[in-house]
């Protein structure tokens, strides 16, 4: 459905076209924070009396009961889809579960149930210049900052969003403004979010800048149309190489994001490439004024001949080189683990 990126899809599966004699289906809830939805366009919503549904198999009107009409011929007999969705003006608990359960005169003979948690984090990362964004965990290639996002989205269980530096605005009046700067600002304003995280690579790390000084102006009613009136921080940001976005010659950006608690900065400045013609003396980033962490890679033991199109695909500029440990280097994801630990 246009404009819905929240709907979690489900099946209940029930081995057989039809409930067993004596056997009556239903679907449960233990808070109004969820909706329940028969399709993607949400044309038909699961109506619960009290927190719960009857499952009915032929066509009901009642407020409380639900019409499958279970197609044999169809090859998924028994097999039913749902879609869930988090309502967006619902303050409530952190949690919520819905529930199927079978019943006879005796009671519940079969439950099984699902929980859904509302993210009150949202992590934001943009790639560099020509960087499709991924989140495919076996992308390694030239891909790194997505390598990290892709791990704190299947492996830690963050909220990440990833786009490519051209979704977002580089100058003008909109500057800061595209695509995940919308996915940022609607967190906020509408998923009732408190935590924002952002982290770029190269034009993505003053995409970074950009993205999160325009949500400063928001929360500060500068913009109009576009003003932030819910509450919430910046626990942490990162650049690696951070340029600023759009700027030809290549410049580094030299101040971290404002309203960041904690930011941390990797950059290097032996880069010598001449491609495309509007670079001239490589692209290099540098030390960030502000930055909590200021690592230039090159003087580490570990990075002496790393340059531009390299440092994002470093493990250890990212915190996943298995012996990230024993090097005394957390790298981004450890910084991002310290700082972030709400999700």
């Amino acid at each position: 459905m246009a404009g819905e990126n929240d709907l979690i899809r489900i099946d209940l599966d029930f081995d057989a076209p039809k409930p067993p004699p004596g056997v009556t289906y239903y679907l449960r809830r233990n808070a109004a924070a969820i909706e329940v939805w028969r399709g993607v366009t949400k044309q038909q919503r699961v109506n619960f009396g009290n927190n719960e549904a009857v499952i009915r198999w032929e066509a009901n009107q009642e407020n409380n009961e639900v019409d499958i009409r279970l197609q044999a011929n169809q090859g998924n007999a028994g097999v039913q889809t749902y879609f869930v969705e988090w309502r967006e003006s619902q303050a409530g608990p952190g949690t919520a579960t819905l529930t199927f359960e079978a019943r006879n005169a005796n009671g519940v003979v079969s439950r099984d149930s699902v929980t859904f948690y509302k993210f009150r984090t949202t992590v934001i990362v943009i790639g560099g210049y020509l960087q499709g964004w991924t989140l495919d965990p076996q992308a390694t290639n030239d891909r790194g900052i997505f390598l990290l996002a892709s791990h704190l989205y299947a492996e830690r269980g963050y909220d990440v969003h990833s786009f490519a530096e051209s979704d977002q605005e580089a100058r003008g009046p909109g500057i800061g403004s595209g695509a995940a700067y919308d996915e940022a600002w609607y967190a906020v304003e509408h998923r009732r979010v408190e935590y924002v995280v952002v982290m770029g690579f190269s034009y993505g790390g003053g995409a970074t800048y950009n993205l999160v000084d325009r949500l400063v102006q928001a929360a500060a009613q500068k913009l109009v149309g576009e003003e932030i009136t819910r509450a919430f921080a910046i626990p942490f940001t990162a650049y690696i190489d951070a340029i600023v976005h759009g700027s030809r010659p290549p410049e580094p950006v030299r101040q971290a994001p404002r309203m960041s608690i904690f930011h941390v900065n990797y950059y290097q400045r032996i880069d010598n490439t001449r491609f495309p013609p509007f670079i001239r003396n490589g692209i290099r980033g540098d030390e960030v004024q502000g930055s909590n962490r200021n690592v230039d890679v090159n003087a580490q033991p570990w990075g002496g001949n790393i340059n531009h199109t390299a440092i994002d695909d470093n493990l250890i500029v990212l915190g996943l080189d298995p012996q990230q440990n024993a090097r005394n280097e957390p790298g981004i994801l450890g910084h991002f683990l310290q700082q972030v630990n709400i999700r």
